[in-house]
């Protein structure tokens, strides 16, 4: 069969066709129905149940582009009677069709789909798209109330058939929630539920309604009173809504009312909008334990604080911020205020602060650390009295503004009391005491030190020391005696003072007896009249050891077989009777006789008690002669039988050789004549000496 047949228009055989009063409506609870007969079909209504004069939206799924057949049957048993809703499109069980993807035209009766010779009902597919889903409605009318209905639809090419089970039991309802309007924290807030039935009921809704809060239950009534039309409202009135925006819904929960029911339905959403409530601040900064003493600043510090404007049983605290006094002296009735303080804790989020009142408090005058000393000391000529210092809590330790009295001043010998007054002016307490002023003959004290003319100085120089002894007090100088020592050693003693000054005197004394080496000098002051002794700390002194000039020279000697040779020593420069001695050795370079001979000179240095306080120069060599040892030669002749000649035979003989030297003595006998005769003189000729060493004796 060609669309264009079932979809045209054509003479009514069966009655005039009724108005079309049919309409798209949410179809949320929509199933589809399968595309072929290998999948289950499915049919669905927008709801389950409808009241009288109700439009049932019915979905059900197809083949795409394919011809439907619908029809709604009792299921109850009951009979249909003559429709009493003519003109809104199929009445009571009468069938219909509808193509998928077809609409946009009005439900009439066209072509005879069914074959039976008359005209069937033609509607449109309401979401306009063959998609293989229909969506189409049927208008429920009055004949239907209290009935059990099944709705069926059937695939007029894939042969799918799915049905769909509703009633017509109770009335459907809406419901829409209201409030009474935003607003503040704590406010009582009544919240409106307006339910309204369904055409077909004659009656209002009861039941109970819930109100949600984001989901959760804050509290419901059956409470239900007249609205406009057939409508009921449901009220609550809270106070607990917490600052904020709230998204506020409402659940009918219907119940029966004469001959209608009425089922449940939900609310949308309601923005209620509760804005922060104003709480002001209050503080206090000082009390009985916690007073505010003046401390040259402005701060001051929360020791208590409070909320006005707090909804009993909520915790909100009033935190930190900064609270100045109106100025920093001290006084009574100090305005103080608070800035910068904020709300804390768990209900904080639904209050802001307003403001913060003012506070009155005191600031206590500081008591400053007054120290006031007397004088004890001895009589100086010079006035004494108290002194005194002032530490208060102002910058660097001042007290601002006070001022400190410390009395009379006193010369003379005695015994005085004042009195001292400090006043505090404005910021510090006022103060009063007393201390003793003694001036007594007693001893001052005194220091002394001592210097050198020269910290180096050389052995036999003369060194000064100066002792200078300052008193403790006064101008008076020091008189007595100072006594200077090296270690424990005295060096000496000096009782005139050399000169004084303002309070001080000077000693000295000067020696030329330090032995060379470090000396540790201090002086020893032994005073007179009301000066106390003192001693001083000690000095370094290095004394240098003296130079002297050695010098050495030979003596000449006869030879006597050695290198030995005798020395005479000088030495130059020794001071007074000090026991210095030169000391050395001479060698001759050889023992032999010879005239300007070298003589060397070793083991050259000092000796005796004073060496160590000189250093010497000396000379090394010098030189010196041997002279040729003197020998004696006796020469006896032998008797002789005359022999013709006056040859003589003689016994030689030396006296005074050394050791083992190599010396003999050589000379010629000849008798005055040949003749025989006694007592002949014997001449010796050719007297000499010879031998290795003879050149060493003569």
């Amino acid at each position: 069969m060609k669309f264009k047949k079932m979809f045209g228009r054509k003479k009514q055989n069966r009655r005039a066709p009724r108005a079309n009063e049919f309409m798209l409506e949410s179809l949320e609870p929509r199933l589809l129905l399968s595309a072929t007969p290998m999948t289950a079909a499915v049919v669905t209504t927008d709801h389950l149940d409808y009241a009288p004069g109700e439009t049932a939206v019915i979905t059900s799924s197809s083949q795409a582009g394919e011809l439907v057949h619908f029809q709604v049957d009792r299921t109850d048993g009951m009979a249909d009677v003559a429709s009493t809703t003519a003109g809104v499109g199929p009445a009571g069980n009468e069938a219909w069709y509808v193509i998928d993807g077809i609409g946009g035209f009005t439900a009439h009766l066209g072509a005879d789909v069914s074959g039976d010779g008359v005209a069937d009902w033609i509607a449109p597919d309401n979401d306009l798209t063959a998609n293989s889903s229909i969506s189409t409605t049927w208008f429920v009318e009055e004949q239907y109330r209290n009935s059990s209905l099944l709705v069926t639809a059937t695939g007029q090419e894939s042969g799918a058939v799915a049905t769909q089970a509703f009633t017509d039991a109770n009335l459907n309802t809406t419901t829409v929630v209201t409030s009474s309007g935003a607003s503040t924290y704590g406010d009582f807030v009544t919240l409106t539920a307006t339910v309204t039935p369904a055409v077909g009921g004659t009656t209002n809704p009861v039941g109970s309604v819930e109100f949600f809060d984001n989901g959760v239950s804050i509290g419901s009534t059956i409470s239900a009173g007249i609205g406009a039309g057939s409508s009921s409202t449901f009220a609550l009135t809270v106070s607990s809504l917490t600052a904020g925006s709230h998204a506020i819904t409402a659940v009918f929960t219907g119940g029966a009312n004469v001959s209608d029911s009425f089922n449940n339905s939900a609310s949308g959403i309601f923005t209620q909008t509760v804005s922060q409530k104003a709480l002001v601040g209050n503080f206090s900064v000082v009390d009985i334990s916690n007073p505010r003493f003046y401390d040259g600043t402005t701060n001051a510090t929360v020791t208590f604080a409070d909320l006005t404007g707090l909804i009993d049983g909520d915790f909100v605290t009033l935190d930190g911020g900064i609270a100045t006094f109106d100025n920093a002296n001290a006084g009574l009735n100090h305005v103080v205020t608070l800035t910068g303080a904020t709300l804390g804790q768990p209900d904080a989020s639904n209050y802001f602060l307003a403001s913060v009142n003012t506070s009155l408090a005191d600031i206590d005058q500081a008591t400053a650390v007054v120290t006031v000393n007397g004088f004890t000391g001895a009589f100086d000529g010079l006035p004494h009295g108290a002194t005194g210092t002032v530490v208060g809590v102002d910058a660097g330790g001042a007290a601002l503004g006070s001022t400190l009295d410390l009395g009379a001043q006193f010369t003379l010998v005695g015994t005085y009391v004042i009195n001292w007054v400090f006043d505090g002016g404005t910021n510090y307490t006022n103060q009063t005491g007393s201390v003793a002023i003694v001036i007594s003959d007693a001893v001052t004290t005194t220091t002394t030190t001592v210097s050198s003319s020269a910290a180096t100085s050389t052995y036999g120089d003369a060194v000064t020391f100066t002792a200078t002894v300052s008193a403790g007090s006064g101008i008076l100088a020091p008189t007595g005696t100072v006594a200077f020592f090296d270690g424990a050693t005295l060096l000496g003693t000096d009782s005139v003072v050399d000169s004084t000054g303002v309070g001080t005197s000077t000693w000295s004394f000067t020696t030329a007896s330090l032995k060379a080496g470090a000396h540790a000098i201090h002086a020893v002051y032994s005073a007179t009249g009301s000066f106390s002794g003192s001693q001083s700390a000690d000095i370094s002194q290095t004394v240098n050891q003296k130079s002297l000039t050695g010098s050495f020279t030979a003596a000449n000697k006869v030879y006597d077989g050695t290198t030995g040779a005798t020395l005479t020593r000088l030495l130059t420069g020794v001071l007074g009777v000090d026991a210095v001695n030169l000391t050395g050795t001479g060698t001759f370079d050889t023992k032999d006789a010879g005239t300007g001979k070298v003589v060397t000179i070793t083991g050259i240095g000092l000796t005796g008690a004073d060496a160590s306080n000189y250093s010497l120069t000396a000379n090394s060599t010098t030189t010196a002669n041997i002279t040729a040892l003197g020998l004696t030669g006796s020469f006896t002749a032998a008797n002789k039988v005359y022999d013709g000649t006056t040859a003589a035979t003689l016994t030689r003989l030396l006296t005074g050789v050394l050791g083992v030297d190599a010396v003999s003595l050589t000379g010629t006998g000849t008798f005055d004549t040949k003749d025989a005769g006694t007592g002949k003189v014997v001449t010796i000729t050719g007297i000499g000496l010879t031998g290795a060493d003879a050149s060493n004796y003569s």
